[in-house]
């Protein structure tokens, strides 16, 4: 995994996390027992970082309120306009 801050040309900072193959594929067969957290302070954020994963999102919303203890879940993505990704 690697993990880095940058400046963008436009002045925006950039946060940047790499996953490995070996970490996705942990990520795969042991979905909600498997989470990497960041340490925002070492990158220079105001946040830690959680990344994790599971089934669909009410998985992992559950997972989330019950392991850090989150009464109020602010999901930011559900308040944004629907946009569709293209596929890699």
């Amino acid at each position: 995994m690697i993990k880095a801050t940058a400046t963008q040309e436009n002045g925006r900072e950039l946060l940047l996390l790499g996953l490995s193959f070996k970490n996705l594929e942990k990520f795969r067969e042991l979905p909600l027992d498997t989470f990497i957290r960041i340490n925002g302070i070492e990158l220079g954020l105001s946040v830690d970082v959680v990344i994790f994963s599971g089934e669909n999102e009410d998985a992992l919303m559950q997972w989330a309120q019950q392991t850090f203890k989150i009464a109020d879940f602010q999901d930011k993505q559900k308040k944004r306009p629907a946009v569709s990704r293209p596929r890699c």
